[in-house]
């Protein structure tokens, strides 16, 4: 079987380093890619192919939705799962639509 090839994006490095050290041993998942700004991670989605990339969504602001769908447009290969604080229908929504 091979690997699901993973990236992580999100502005806090502690939140990386979490998300990564839950994944490091999950024989299947491969973190090729972990990224704090988002113009460097789109430079890095060119060169390393990811099967899913996993961001952390802190607000509603349209820029963060902006960006999912970016991703989703250039990439249309990758899955994007979103993590989040947010609990609101609103955000949930938006993030769908925007291709997570």
């Amino acid at each position: 079987m091979s690997r699901i090839v993973t990236g992580i994006y999100d502005d806090h490095r502690i939140v990386q380093e979490g998300i990564l050290a839950l994944l490091k041993d999950v024989p299947d998942i491969e973190v090729v890619s972990i990224s704090q700004q988002s113009d460097r991670l789109l430079e890095e989605l060119k060169s390393h192919p990811l099967h899913i990339l996993i961001i952390n969504l802190h607000n509603t602001a349209p820029v963060s939705f902006n960006f999912i769908s970016d991703i989703s447009l250039i990439f249309p290969g990758i899955r994007i799962l979103v993590l989040s604080v947010l609990s609101s229908e609103e955000a949930i929504l938006k993030s769908i639509k925007a291709g997570a």
